[in-house]
């Protein structure tokens, strides 16, 4: 029997799958957004992604690993009878859940954004081919319309008419935001003064390329990059500043329901207990 909490997390993570699957699946109403007939912005040629969706999606597993390999060396077991393996992996394993929560919760409002608002591409007229382009006038306002190209898949059509916001950019800057912090608080002082800002700069530089390709594979305009970058940032801060408590996870407090301060009895939070328990590792 999965306890009552373990229950609610599983309803949760699959509310999380079902809504990613309606919306991928073109099951929920997609807005039908209008054009102006040649418009320039519009006319690029689809050339690919520089930075595909396997690669984002991959990137966002590697925290773990580098959140293993920075616990292992810099974190000291508190007990001779736990090895560092098992310290590293299990402090680890506690952030990343942290960190994907947030990554979850980025993804499903930005898909949520892209049906509804429903922004056109940059390659749209070369991917979805309106029947209507033959016979609109420049400047022309068009609001009914149907992609004429049958070459494609039909997911990739109806992603032409995705662009609002940048998830490549939103995900790329919630995985350097969350390292860049990560490695600021968690990494102690060290003798050489520049691994750190060395570390910081490939986070930050691995975002800002990913976010960039967007706009030079014309597969974005830039005002949806930088919404990406902007919901990134945020959900990247508060992930980082509310979720992991700003990585202060060595509390000092016993490990008790209850504790005793100047004759008044104060119970510990479940946050608390559970950054408690996480030092006692």
């Amino acid at each position: 029997m999965l306890s009552p909490t373990i229950a609610v997390d599983v309803i949760i993570c699959f509310l999380f799958a079902a809504w990613f699957a309606v919306i991928e699946c073109g099951w929920f109403p997609h807005k039908q957004r209008e054009f102006l007939c040649k418009d320039p912005s519009l006319s690029f040629k689809y050339n690919g992604d520089t930075v595909t969706a396997t690669v984002l999606i991959l990137s966002t597993f590697l925290p773990f690993f580098v959140l293993w390999v920075t616990e292992a060396i810099f974190a000291k077991p508190t007990s001779l009878k736990l090895s560092r393996t098992r310290t590293s992996l299990k402090r680890a394993f506690y952030w990343f859940k942290k960190y994907y929560v947030g990554i979850l919760m980025n993804l499903a409002l930005v898909e949520t954004l892209k049906v509804v608002v429903g922004g056109l591409r940059p390659h749209f007229f070369y991917s979805c081919r309106p029947d209507v382009m033959d016979v609109c006038m420049p400047g022309e306002i068009i609001f009914r319309y149907a992609c004429k190209n049958t070459e494609p898949s039909y997911a990739f059509i109806r992603d032409t008419q995705k662009s609002f916001p940048s998830g490549h950019s939103s995900v790329s800057f919630h995985v350097a935001i969350f390292l860049v912090w990560y490695f600021q608080k968690r990494i102690p002082k060290l003798k050489c003064f520049l691994l750190i800002p060395f570390l910081q700069t490939l986070c930050f530089s691995w975002a800002c390329f990913c976010s960039m390709s967007r706009i030079t594979d014309h597969r974005h305009h830039w005002y949806d990059v930088l919404a990406g970058v902007c919901l990134g940032m945020l959900f990247g801060f508060f992930c980082c500043k509310t979720s992991c408590n700003n990585f202060k996870g060595c509390r000092t407090s016993p490990n008790l329901d209850a504790t005793i301060q100047n004759g008044v009895i104060s119970r510990n939070s479940y946050k608390d207990r559970e950054e408690t328990s996480l030092n006692a590792v």
